[in-house]
């Protein structure tokens, strides 16, 4: 039984490690606290390439949109959704500041 308990913990280890990047193709879509989009990291197509999504979507701004006085922050912790490049065509890029 101890051994399927420490198989249980690493298998679930691996998966939130894995769960933090966007393999490939895709990008990485932070959100808003809501769950709604707030930007998109990875506008290159380059397969293979792996973006920290975690990461990038802490600290993420989107750009500034028309009426905005300033840059709104996604403020969701980190949260994101992984994106195919032709999902993100017409999301708003994220910058990190």
């Amino acid at each position: 039984m101890k051994f399927f308990s420490s198989l249980l913990a690493l298998a679930a280890v691996a998966t939130l490690t894995e769960a933090a990047k966007c393999k490939g193709a895709k990008q990485c879509q932070c959100l808003f606290p809501d769950r709604t989009h707030c930007c998109v990291y990875g506008s290159s197509a380059a397969p293979g390439k792996d973006y920290d999504c975690t990461r990038l979507c802490k600290g993420a701004t989107r750009l500034l949109l028309k009426g905005e006085k300033e840059p709104r922050k996604c403020n969701a912790g980190g949260a994101f959704t992984c994106a195919s490049i032709f999902t993100v065509q017409d999301r708003i890029p994220c910058y990190n500041y």
